[in-house]
């Protein structure tokens, strides 16, 4: 069940896109530098068809529908559904959300895809609650989760779609890209460096003959 009211934890004001309010429920991932990452480098024009997956708080969501996209999104975690919803009513836009792992609940395609994942590899002495595991762990290799989305990518996309996907150096991300070498192409966007640790932001498009 995805609650669209719940007690607040944290809000926040972003001057982005004549300006953003955020409010953070309990139990949702807040908003971070991957989630600056990804709002500092998409290229976004209006009336294109936009999907996020793992909306979080809709901070990125909300950012692309200011922008004249034509948002939907989905989240694993019912809390953070509500919470998107939450905070698009509060920021007079629009946008749809779906609860469900992945494209759970999606239909038709889309010209740009987001995808700020879990990106992290399991850890021995991890103790997550179950919404800060599946925020936060990507699989054994920190990748099986975004390998799982680029499978399923393709039903999604218009031909000129572009994916946009956050991954860690701390995940096996030669991994990935060698499982989809012949099906896409992968650019480094944009990269922030913290705590030993590097996210590179993704630009992936299919790859023509």
């Amino acid at each position: 069940m995805c609650l669209e009211s719940s007690p607040i934890v944290a809000s926040y004001h972003f001057t982005k896109a004549g300006g953003i309010n955020i409010d953070v429920f309990p139990e949702v991932y807040s908003p971070r530098e991957d989630t600056f990452l990804v709002i500092d480098n998409i290229v976004l024009t209006p009336n294109i068809r936009f999907l996020e997956i793992g909306v979080g708080t809709g901070l990125i969501s909300i950012f692309a529908a200011k922008r004249g996209a034509i948002v939907e999104g989905t989240d694993i975690n019912p809390a953070a559904v509500g919470n998107a919803k939450h905070n698009t009513a509060t920021n007079d836009v629009n946008a749809r959300f779906h609860c469900g792992d992945l494209f759970e609940g999606i239909s038709g395609k889309f010209d740009l895809i987001v995808f700020n994942p879990p990106y992290l590899p399991i850890s021995e002495g991890d103790k997550l609650q179950k919404w800060e595991e599946e925020a936060l762990i990507g699989g054994h290799y920190g990748v099986e989760t975004s390998i799982r989305f680029l499978e399923k990518c393709p039903e999604y996309m218009n031909r000129d779609c572009i994916i946009y996907l956050v991954l860690s150096s701390l995940g096996d991300t030669d991994r990935l890209t060698e499982r989809f070498r012949d099906r896409f192409v992968f650019e480094k966007t944009a990269h922030v460096d913290f705590n030993k640790e590097r996210l590179t932001l993704f630009g992936i498009k299919n790859k023509t003959e």
